[in-house]
């Protein structure tokens, strides 16, 4: 990371974004929801520490060349093209095989779950007028219970869930406050969980990108 800030001093004229997550809070308080970008970073895994320290060399990396740099941290991306492994394709895909799908304790986790194009409009938006810290999410937190019953609605078929032992480091809640990305860029998510899931949906099933399980 800090080879790649250089070599953007060298060579680039204008700014730097990183996408960071929201890992970098870790398990947070239930009075600091939604969370804001001043919140104190306690990351809780590797991941999310590895993104707290990449975040720091981008602010030491803007003070010390006067560069303009917009971290965006975000939460719980899902969509169309992504990994096999991640929640949404690989829930689908066992719900079409007849699968059960695993479920990290008892489902009432709750995440700020947020479409592709959301957060790809809000790294628009920063490239044109970011600099700073912002949270990309939608302002809105939804159960990992919740989110299974709509991928049964959608699909139309009853999921079996296993519920099973929650990995260190997968904290209990992500709740973004968007305001600053809304007030600072013009950022607003626009698509949502059940628009979102339908268009999950459509593309495993598109016959080029379904994986039997």
């Amino acid at each position: 990371m800090l080879n790649f800030l250089l070599a953007a001093a060298a060579v680039f004229a204008g700014g730097f974004i990183f996408a960071s997550s929201s890992s970098v809070y870790g398990n947070v308080p239930p009075e600091d929801f939604p969370v804001k970008e001043e919140h104190p970073l306690c990351p809780i895994a590797p991941y999310g520490e590895s993104k707290k320290v990449a975040e720091e060399l981008c602010l030491n990396f803007s003070e010390k060349f006067g560069k303009e740099i917009a971290i965006l941290r975000f939460y719980t991306v899902y969509g169309p093209r992504q990994r096999p492994d991640e929640a949404f394709t690989k829930f689908i895909r066992l719900c079409q095989a007849g699968k059960p799908i695993p479920i990290y304790g008892d489902g009432t986790k709750e995440r700020d779950f947020t479409f592709v194009s959301d957060i790809v409009n809000g790294s628009i938006l920063s490239a044109q007028k970011g600099n700073g810290v912002y949270n990309l999410g939608t302002g809105k937190t939804i159960t990992v219970n919740e989110m299974v019953s709509g991928i049964e609605k959608e699909m139309g078929k009853k999921i079996t869930k296993n519920y099973v032992d929650s990995p260190e480091g997968d904290v209990q809640k992500t709740h973004a406050s968007i305001s600053k990305a809304k007030n600072e860029l013009g950022y607003e998510p626009k698509v949502t969980l059940e628009n979102g899931i339908k268009k999950c949906v459509q593309w495993c099933f598109d016959t080029s990108n379904f994986v039997q399980n």
